[in-house]
């Protein structure tokens, strides 16, 4: 019984390209079959051997000496004995056939599944396929991604070769980031260099939190390291989440020219000071959020007049507000937060006209206090209205809502269709359908 030698596992790889991949497999598949009868079919020679000598009697010791001279060099005529050597030999040989059987079709299963593992699905699927796949992977929930081994792209990385080579090549993997304060320490100073390498050109998200290096920092030099290499990419910041109370840290940011800005924010816990952004600095900014409540809009020198979208946490009067509006001619959505009803400023001038504005959210600790500001502007392109009572609020779920005011705007900006949203007021102090207003 003769059989063909296996395949080499890389002559299988190469004629891949030469043949279609399933019949490949099919071949080594079909072979491993051919193996598995031929090693049946041996097995059950062996079986008909070792019976049919356990049915013959065993040579007697004048046949077993006949057997032992026979293998001298004194040749002796033919006996029964010499048929017990001629079965060993027979019996022997098919064992020895058995095992090479069995190691051929360990070679071929070997074979049959590196060339599976070899045109798997990362070699079947294009390279920009996977690079597309892996964007996906980013977490939904995280504006700026916070680099950990268990989540995308870091993940992505520990996988296999490949996937690490396609995902380290993908730069809109590694455009978005959150740096906190724990990155003053050295391997993570040289993985935000990587990172930022690994990002190419393209514009990037940053999330950038610093405390105070007088107050808790005790490696301040390498906080000035991260800073130096912040503001080494400081003309592809795209948007920017500034959180510190280290106002001298803030402005360092800040005095830098930023072309492709589009949207700034700030998040603090704590007041900070004056902050000033040169017009040719951030040509393109257009969305400003403040989302630290002491941060007031007064003092701020920004670009006002090119805004489309602002917000703000800060509990302040109407006054303050509308001044911050008329700044802001360009505004499409804006967000503000009424403290009180009372206002020393009585509405003497005209209606503010802002013919862009969109969308309008008033954020009241009382229903009433909505009105002040209402009935002081004119918003012809308004479409959707959100009018807030905050948990936080004592009239939370029980304060009413001015819906002859809203009716008044609607009037006097001739707004076409408008939706008014209303969370925190009961809607049953008026008994009014609500959504839309019309």
């Amino acid at each position: 019984m003769i059989l063909n030698p296996p395949c080499d596992a890389m002559t299988l790889y190469s004629s891949y390209d030469n043949c279609d991949l399933n019949d490949t497999l099919i071949k080594l598949e079909r072979r491993i079959h051919d193996l598995d009868r031929l090693g049946e079919d041996t097995y059950k020679s062996l079986d008909r051997l070792l019976q049919a000598r356990r049915q013959k009697p065993a040579p007697s010791l004048f046949q077993r000496a006949r057997l032992l001279l026979q293998r001298s060099p004194i040749p002796v005529i033919s006996s029964p004995s010499r048929k017990w050597e001629v079965e060993d030999e027979e019996i022997e040989q098919t064992k020895h056939r058995i095992a090479r059987l069995t190691l051929q079709r360990q070679e071929t299963s070997t074979q049959l599944t590196t060339l599976r593992a070899s045109v798997s699905a990362y070699r079947r699927v294009p390279p920009e396929i996977w690079s597309m796949i892996f964007q996906f992977c980013l977490p939904e929930d995280e504006t700026y991604v916070r680099p950990n081994i268990t989540t995308a792209p870091l993940l992505l990385c520990r996988v296999c070769r490949v996937w690490r080579a396609i995902a380290t090549s993908t730069p809109r993997l590694w455009t978005s980031l959150s740096i906190n304060r724990n990155w003053r320490k050295r391997p993570h100073h040289a993985l935000l260099q990587q990172w930022f390498q690994r990002a190419s050109t393209l514009p990037l998200c940053l999330e950038v939190s610093f405390t105070s290096p007088h107050k808790s920092n005790p490696h301040p030099y390498h906080d000035y390291a991260v800073l130096q290499l912040l503001l080494s990419c400081a003309d592809r910041w795209q948007r920017l989440r500034l959180c510190t109370t280290d106002d001298f840290l803030l402005q360092a940011i800040l005095d830098n020219p930023m072309p492709l800005l589009h949207t700034l924010e700030f998040s603090s816990n704590s007041a900070i000071g004056n902050l000033n952004i040169h017009p040719t600095f951030a040509p393109n900014l257009r969305t400003v959020t403040l989302l630290t409540a002491p941060l007031s809009l007064t003092p701020l020198s920004l670009p006002w007049n090119r805004l489309t979208q602002l917000s703000s946490r800060y509990w302040t009067d109407v006054h303050a507000h509308m001044e911050v509006m008329r700044r802001c001619p360009n505004l499409e959505s804006i967000r503000v937060h009424i403290l009180h009803a009372h206002s020393t400023h009585t509405p003497v001038l005209p209606p503010l006209q802002m013919p862009l504005l969109k969308t309008l959210e008033v954020v009241a600790l009382n229903g009433s206090a909505m009105g002040l500001i209402l009935e002081r502007l004119s918003l012809p392109s308004l479409s959707e209205l959100y009018l807030v009572v905050p948990e936080e609020s004592p009239e939370y779920g029980v304060s009413g809502w001015p819906k002859a005011l809203v009716d008044s705007l609607v009037e006097r900006s001739s707004c076409q269709a408008l939706k008014v949203y209303l969370d925190g007021i009961d809607v049953s102090v008026t008994g009014d359908n609500f959504l839309p207003v019309k």
